[in-house]
């Protein structure tokens, strides 16, 4: 029996490898951002961010039998509606290749926007982890390319707490965190790593909110009467609590994202 070249066998299953060559002046320095008001557009936000607030409170409407759970159980247990579909996965191509070589990272964009093209998708989006994302965008400033580059989810919530951490020192958040748990833990928290981090902002939102809405449940008779704030009346108190009633028999269903 005669045998294949290993040439035949692999040709066409493989991504043909462009070498990058970096220019004379950083891509990186020739980045502008636009202005803030120029990103913002109008946009309404579904209702269903309503249930916020319910969730909130609920915190008024407690009883020791029936403490008030927490907001990832609440959206779970009261929201219903269409859930996103099984992920399709399939393998591609591998690149023999270092991942942080930026040629690797020219050859898997240029073979995206080829495949983008046999779709009609005008311009593709490829997610990258935070160590090569800033090399990609790189390389797409560099070369021109017509792809968006996406920090991955993972390490964008984990830029976005550091951030937290960053603006919020010295703010007490730090001290009131550690109510609950530990100095070594709370600094984690601080600095973006995601374990334990998000229920934790979670508690401190959800603490500054039920002081704030003290202010509508809550009636200092001590105070004058120019100084009283004005509070929630019987009525508008019945009137929440039936709305979360409603809300948990009922179900919210969720809206779909505007196009």
């Amino acid at each position: 029996m005669s045998r294949t070249p290993v040439a035949s066998v692999v040709r066409g299953k493989g991504i043909p490898v462009h070498y990058y060559t970096p220019p004379n002046m950083p891509a990186l320095a020739q980045l502008t951002f636009k202005p803030g008001c120029e990103l913002q557009y109008p946009y309404t936000l579904p209702s269903s961010l309503n249930a916020d607030l319910l969730w909130l409170i609920r915190w008024y409407f407690r009883v020791e039998s029936e403490p008030r759970s927490n907001w990832s159980g609440f959206m779970q247990d009261v929201t219903v509606g269409e859930h996103p579909p099984c992920a399709d996965i399939r393998l591609l191509p591998v690149i023999d290749m270092n991942p942080g070589d930026r040629s690797c990272i020219l050859s898997t964009l240029l073979f995206i926007v080829n495949q983008a093209k046999l779709l009609n998708l005008e311009t593709p989006c490829v997610t990258f982890d935070q160590p090569l994302w800033l090399k990609a965008i790189e390389v797409v400033q560099s070369e021109s390319l017509n792809i968006v580059c996406r920090l991955g989810m993972f390490h964008m919530i984990m830029s976005f707490l550091g951030s937290i951490g960053v603006v919020m020192c010295g703010s007490g958040l730090v001290d009131a965190l550690e109510c609950c748990y530990g100095p070594n833990t709370v600094a984690q928290m601080m600095s973006g790593k995601v374990a334990r981090a998000i229920r934790a902002h979670l508690l401190a939102d959800s603490a500054l909110h039920v002081l704030l809405l003290r202010l509508l449940f809550d009636v200092d008779d001590d105070d004058d009467d120019d100084d009283k704030t004005v509070s929630l009346t019987t009525v508008d108190v019945d009137a929440l609590r039936g709305a979360y009633d409603n809300m948990v028999a009922s179900k919210c269903v969720l809206n779909k994202s505007p196009e």
